[in-house]
């Protein structure tokens, strides 16, 4: 709460200073543009740039508070802003009005009508107003830095830099004011330019230097302006008054004063033309008196001139009552003006002359304090004035910004619920959309094992009728033999023996020969070991001769040969995928290859040692993009022969990373590396996981 309350303590303290330097740069802009004399007009310009440059500073520091949280009423704020950018502008239109470029048109023929000695006062008056410009900084610098330390507990801290901060200014304030005397003795012609070139170098060093040690040891102030001889010059805005014989009338320095507007040689002729004249040195103002033929007026515009040190501006006297001359009047000249004061009728020596002026100069300073009361007042009331307006155009264009942040939100809201409106619009046709396609889905997956089914049930009925026309032909041939048999003795003989050794196998394609050359054997040509020799394929016999028959050796030999075939037999007994239809690759889309090309997959990838050489990736791709084929069933035994596991529930193969943590009957639990096909096509580590067997797939064999 302490800090809310300093906070709000020093922005009250800078909003105050922001409404003192508005109105003291409203004074300097008044007199900017009120000035008379370049001079003077030069150094307002550079008062109103110190003034423009606090008034940054101050906004920099508003700037600031204003991007704060900590503040929360901003308005006061923002207005002091407002009105410094706007003193910021006015200042940047008298700059660029006083503002000549060198070498413009305006810039070119005010050098052409300047001699070489204007030329150089210009340069020597320009470095001195530099170099004033460049103290004024560091004064300003120096005085905030010693507002930062005081503030707060450093104020005792800090009270040897004070000190020395302090000692600073002083001397740039010194140096600031002999050089606005400078400038005012060289401006009024009074200092030649030639001595105040020789101390540049010294002043340039004592900017650069003057926070050294060693310099300051060495320092001296008055060694500056030795050679300038200052003491011998009035700096305090002191002239001399010359008077002439006391025969001369008071209406002969009328005609003198009206002569001030000739040129500088007729000037430089009267000074030689002075002759016997009485000096005395005045502290109030300037007046020149000469004889009769001498012109007293030719430094009046010298003495219209100020300074900027505080001296007192002269004035002109009313003609008939500001001078007094010892020559009589001449009776051609003119006689003596309409005055508002009683001219003095004599002044008979340099204290009554120095009274009637000083007396007089009371009376101007009286009428210029009341007409700058004033003009103060008016001013004052225009300020106001304006003030109220600008609050007033400040409020409105607050309201108007109000409003339209309003507005601006409400077309926001609204664009927001229109397009979180589409938004549910597009997710409500999206769900849609997939449920039609899961019902499409569904229906084809349907419609896919109705006709398995039905192909299914074909295919049995198909089965069905080859089994019973094969029992059919069986039974046929069996009663062809019988028929046979029967009609021949030896071959029944050897029907017997074989039905014995063989009972269970067909008999169909037997053919026994019986040619003519065959001999005709009885029943007890058979002997019993013959009768138990095992299990023979009598399709084997029928190339055999009746002669064979007779021989047991023969006999046996075919016995063995039949049994070792039947066994073999059985070993590739056909099973139930066997009666499937074979699965050939069709593709969806097939692109128009050449003839060069092969149409069909190779037959290379039905060989499941082509499996084993296959990297671990591959298999994984054969697994999941080879559905329902047999490679995909070698991708996934040959997955298995390298200890992965396929998770029923994820779809997914897990492989151990290390030894499970927990085992028990229906789980384990451990990390376990696992292929993410759905992402980032990749293995990928899953710690403490936990493995249920009754999602392990087990029952592929390897």
């Amino acid at each position: 709460m302490s800090g809310a309350r300093k906070l709000q303590t020093e922005i009250d303290r800078v909003l105050k200073k922001v409404d003192e330097g508005v109105d003291l740069f409203d004074e300097i802009w008044e007199k900017v543009y009120s000035a008379e004399q370049q001079n003077q007009k030069e150094k307002y310009e550079m008062d109103l740039k110190k003034e423009i440059k606090k008034l940054q500073r101050l906004r920099d520091q508003i700037k600031t508070w204003i991007g704060s949280s900590d503040v929360k009423d901003k308005d006061p704020l923002v207005d002091a802003r407002r009105l410094i950018e706007t003193k910021m502008e006015q200042f940047k239109v008298c700059e660029k009005e006083t503002k000549t470029k060198t070498y413009s048109k305006e810039g070119l023929a005010r050098q052409e009508k300047l001699d070489p000695a204007e030329v150089a006062k210009q340069k020597t008056t320009k470095w001195i107003a530099d170099v004033i410009e460049k103290l004024n900084q560091l004064v300003e610098d120096r005085e905030v830095e010693i507002e930062r330390l005081s503030s707060g507990k450093g104020k005792k801290t800090n009270k040897l830099v004070i000190e020395e901060y302090n000692t600073y200014i002083s001397y740039h304030k010194y140096h600031i004011s002999k050089l606005e005397g400078i400038m005012r003795l060289v401006n009024n012609d009074r200092l030649d330019v030639q001595p105040v070139d020789d101390i540049r170098e010294d002043l340039d060093y004592y900017l650069e230097a003057h926070e050294d040690d060693d310099y300051l040891m060495s320092y001296d102030e008055e060694m500056f302006y030795e050679s300038l001889e200052l003491d011998s010059l009035d700096v305090v805005n002191v002239d001399r008054v010359t008077q002439a014989p006391s025969s001369v009338k008071s209406k002969s320095s009328n005609d003198d004063a009206s002569s001030s507007s000739s040129s500088k040689r007729e000037k430089k002729s009267s000074k030689k033309t002075k002759s016997s004249a009485t000096v005395i040195p005045l502290t109030i103002g300037r007046a020149r008196v000469s004889s009769g033929g001498s012109k007293s007026g030719s430094k009046d515009d010298d003495d219209r001139s100020t300074g900027s040190s505080g001296a007192m501006t002269p004035t002109k006297l009313p003609r008939g009552g500001s001078s007094v001359s010892s020559t009589p009047q001449p009776q051609g000249s003119l006689g003596p003006a309409p005055s508002a004061r009683a001219p003095p009728a004599m002044a008979p020596s340099g204290t009554s002359m120095a009274a009637i002026l000083k007396r007089e100069s009371e009376q101007e300073k009286e009428r210029q304090q009341k007409l700058a009361l004033q003009q103060a007042q008016q001013q004052q009331a225009l300020r106001e004035q304006q003030a109220r307006a600008q609050a007033e155009q400040l409020r409105q264009q607050q309201l108007q910004r109000q409003q339209q942040e309003a507005l601006r939100q409400q077309e926001a809201l609204r664009q927001q619920q229109a397009a979180q409106a589409q938004q549910q619009k597009a997710a409500q046709e999206a769900i849609k959309r997939q449920q039609q396609q899961q019902q499409q889905q569904l229906q084809e997956q349907q419609r896919q094992q109705q006709e398995a089914a039905v192909k299914q049930q074909q295919l049995q009925q198909q089965q069905q009728a080859q089994q019973q026309q094969q029992l059919q032909q069986q039974q046929h041939a069996q009663q062809q033999l019988q028929q046979q048999a029967s009609a021949q003795p030896g071959q029944g003989a050897i029907d017997n023996l074989l039905n014995s050794g063989l009972g269970g196998l067909s008999l169909g394609s037997v053919e026994v020969g019986s040619g003519p050359g065959t001999p005709a054997a009885g029943p007890s040509a058979v002997t019993p070991q013959q009768q138990g020799a095992g299990a023979v394929n009598t399709g084997a016999a029928a190339g055999v001769p009746a002669q064979g028959v007779a021989a047991n050796s023969s006999m046996f030999d075919a016995t063995s040969t039949y049994l070792s075939a039947l066994n073999q037999s059985f070993l590739h007994c056909p099973s139930n995928a066997d009666s499937e239809r074979a699965r050939v690759y069709t593709p969806r889309n097939p692109y128009p290859t050449p003839s060069s090309y092969p149409a069909s997959p190779s037959p290379i990838f039905e060989n499941p040692a082509i499996f084993e050489k296959l990297g671990t990736d591959c298999l994984f791709f054969i697994f999941y993009y080879a559905q329902g084929t047999y490679q995909q069933y070698l991708a996934a035994r040959e997955l298995k022969k390298q200890s992965w596991r396929y998770h029923k529930k994820y779809m997914t193969w897990f492989q151990r990373h290390e030894e499970p943590k927990v085992t028990t009957d229906e789980y384990e639990q451990g990390t376990y590396v696992y292929f993410d096909y759905e992402t980032g096509w990749c293995q990928r580590i899953k710690s403490d996981f936990r493995f249920e067997y009754s999602f392990l797939e087990d029952s592929l064999s390897i």
